[in-house]
């Protein structure tokens, strides 16, 4: 019995070899092996741009900012990555396509933060990074005061000039 179980066991790795050296040779593929996860190191980001405490600063007219703010976002990463987004002020997450994105932000003058994710290819999250910046108002110029209409001018004088001449016959008729 023992020796019918070994033959038996002997023959299907015969034949399973067998297979498998004819699968080869016919450039099809019987098994597959699975890698593993390799990714051992963490997945790290830093933020290059803006740096932290950054000062911003942009005119303000008729209460909205000209033009609105606007920096380079820029970070670092220690492997290559397969999402990265940032929030500003903890808003809606915005992709990053790129490691360099103009951020534009029509916000007011006051602290706020971005805060940047990122995904690597192996589904693991970076610890996400903040930074902090200020934005401060300049004062634009006033808003130009609107010039005299010059198609009113000569009706405005033949005004002056009637009413002139009726006063000064008035005045002769008195006499």
């Amino acid at each position: 019995m023992v020796l019918m179980k070994r033959t038996a066991l002997a023959l299907m790795l015969i034949l399973a070899l067998s297979i498998s050296t004819i699968a080869g040779i016919a450039g099809i593929t019987i098994f597959k092996v699975a890698s593993a996860n390799m990714d051992a190191a963490p997945l790290t980001i830093s933020i290059l741009s803006p740096a932290n405490n950054s000062y911003f600063s942009s005119v303000l007219q008729n209460y909205t900012y000209y033009p609105p703010i606007s920096f380079q976002l820029i970070y670092q990463t220690n492997e290559p990555l397969s999402l990265v987004e940032y929030s500003i002020d903890g808003g809606s997450n915005v992709t990053v396509y790129g490691n360099d994105t103009t951020v534009e932000e029509p916000t007011d003058a006051n602290y706020h933060n971005l805060t940047l994710y990122a995904e690597d290819n192996f589904g693991n999250w970076a610890t996400p990074q903040t930074v902090y910046y200020l934005i401060t108002p300049i004062m634009g110029p006033p808003p130009p005061v609107p010039e005299f209409p010059k198609w009113i001018v000569l009706p405005l004088f033949a005004v002056v000039i009637l009413l002139s001449t009726i006063f000064i016959r008035k005045k002769i008729t008195e006499k």
